[in-house]
């Protein structure tokens, strides 16, 4: 009887607590806890393209929030990239769950950058009508060098299973996957990411291509272009973040830093993925 008694107010306790602990983060939970966003941003692109140069600069700017890469967010992403179906109860959850847990204030317009986030652009652009999107992209014989240096990328590559934009392949290069070099397949990964970015500019006008090629070679003209068509306010910040893009060499000879297999093959999947305008 008595442990019986014990256990009830054990368990009206722990439900008193829990219930004040609701309150609290009702109370003092950033602005706003239950609403939608306003014209949010997002970067899309390949990983290893510069979307962390370009996310890093924007978020320089007054007003915006950056809440780029958190792993719940990525991780829910994962699930809708594997599964397509889920994605009218998914993007609710999406938007849900960045307006509680990026701490945005009322004026503020979110940043967000998850590479993934290319998979699913196209929906991501029908949901978030007032969204800007902005597809960084790179030469993808630099992109598949630099997956090669790039710990968990290359890793990714390396597996023998099928990982999560897996689906995205054509049937060719599906069954030709256990035989392709690792850098071959950071080639594909690339194709699969900017193709599937690209389809954001079918759902919206808001819709913005620049090259990290182009940004490297003339930056203060590129980011205040972007700047400009997301009505940004360029920051002291921004101007320095500008003077840390270190340029590149534009009249490197390409060709002949890859083997003419390497050459043959990229060619081929600029080809059979519709990427012939990129050079």
């Amino acid at each position: 009887m008595f442990s019986n008694q014990n256990g009830k107010q054990s368990k009206l306790s722990y439900e008193l607590r829990k219930s004040l602990f609701k309150a609290h983060v009702r109370r003092n939970l950033p602005w706003p806890i239950r609403t939608k966003l306003r014209s949010p941003i997002f970067v899309l692109g390949s990983s290893r393209s510069g979307t962390t140069m370009l996310t890093d600069i924007f978020a320089t700017a007054t007003r915006v929030c950056n809440f780029s890469e958190v792993p719940i967010v990525r991780l829910h992403m994962w699930e809708m990239v594997k599964s397509p179906e889920t994605l009218p109860h998914g993007l609710p959850q999406l938007e849900k769950n960045l307006v509680r847990l990026s701490g945005i204030k009322p004026r503020q317009r979110l940043l967000e950058k998850t590479p993934g986030h290319s998979l699913i652009a196209g929906a991501l652009a029908n949901y978030f009508t007032d969204g800007s999107f902005i597809h960084i992209f790179r030469d993808g014989r630099d992109v598949s060098n630099s997956m090669l240096r790039h710990k968990w990328i290359s890793r990714e590559l390396k597996e023998e299973v099928e990982v999560f934009w897996f689906s995205r392949l054509p049937q060719t290069y599906l069954e030709k996957w256990p035989s392709l070099e690792v850098w071959e397949r950071g080639s594909l990964r690339w194709a699969v990411y900017v193709t599937a970015a690209r389809k954001a500019k079918l759902a919206t006008e808001k819709y913005l291509e620049v090259s990290y090629e182009d940004i490297c070679s003339n930056p203060q003209y590129r980011i205040y272009q972007l700047f400009d068509f997301l009505n940004l306010a360029v920051s002291p910040d921004c101007e320095k973040k500008i003077l840390e893009i270190r340029p590149i060499n534009l009249k490197r000879d390409k060709h002949r830093e890859l083997s003419q297999k390497k050459q043959r093959f990229y060619t081929q999947v600029l080809r059979e993925f519709g990427l012939s305008t990129i050079q």
